[in-house]
């Protein structure tokens, strides 16, 4: 799980891509939300994990992280189903963001090894990469995130991410606290060597200036209460 505004280009886009690499080859199954960011790190690492070495992989996300970031593609529509011409900038992008990973992905085995994308049909945000080997799509982002959560038995990671992410992290942390049994738990992994999942995020005035989740115990907010997960942005 996380977010879709990791650019390729950041450490921790690689990070996750070597995570991934190192889960495929221990012959688990990768789910993700099939989404850019940290979605598409991780199928990028699965794709490029039955080389036996990892010079691959780095050559790809070198290649990969010329075009950096897939641009928002929300309201690209007039009321009369004509492009907006400021949208233009934006499709253009998606393009050459989709031809690079295309580009990737061709260098790739012609067999990848198999992981599972569910995207959303809901976000602009999210474009669908093209690194997994099976698609899957929900009509309701809600069910889809549902689902993510409730059959990933084996365990999920966390990679850096905002709202969206913080949802399923609840979601999670919900199903386990109903968990009749410890078989029943799902490990849940906070993975981000910058210490993202263990900082506050900085508040100005509107909105925060720096996005991070804190999910480290706090001191409770009133006598007796248990732990919480903290503040995010």
């Amino acid at each position: 799980m996380g977010g879709h505004s990791l650019p390729r280009d950041h450490s921790a886009y690689k990070a996750i891509a070597y995570l991934a690499r190192d889960i495929a080859r221990e012959h688990f199954l990768l789910v993700t939300g099939g989404g850019p960011g940290v979605m598409e790190a991780a199928h990028l690492g699965v794709a490029f994990s039955s080389f036996d070495s990892v010079g691959p992989l780095d050559e790809a996300i070198g290649l990969i992280s010329a075009v950096p970031k897939a641009p928002i593609l929300d309201e690209l529509f007039t009321d009369t189903w004509t492009i907006k011409d400021e949208k233009l900038g934006a499709i253009d992008d998606a393009r050459k963001w989709l031809k690079t990973a295309l580009e990737v992905r061709a260098k790739a085995p012609e067999i990848l090894p198999v992981s599972l994308a569910i995207p959303t049909w809901l976000y602009g945000a999210e474009p669908t990469m093209p690194f997994a080997t099976h698609y899957a799509k929900y009509f309701q982002n809600s069910l889809r995130e549902e689902a993510l959560v409730n059959n990933s038995r084996a365990g999920i990671v966390y990679g850096r991410g905002g709202g969206g992410t913080m949802r399923e992290i609840y979601q999670d942390v919900e199903r386990n606290y109903y968990a009749k049994t410890l078989d029943e738990v799902t490990p849940m992994v906070f993975f981000d060597a910058d210490k993202y999942w263990e900082t506050d995020p900085v508040m100005g005035e509107a909105r925060a200036t720096t996005s991070s989740i804190n999910v480290k115990a706090h001191h409770p907010p009133y006598p007796d209460a248990g732990p919480y997960i903290g503040k995010a942005a």
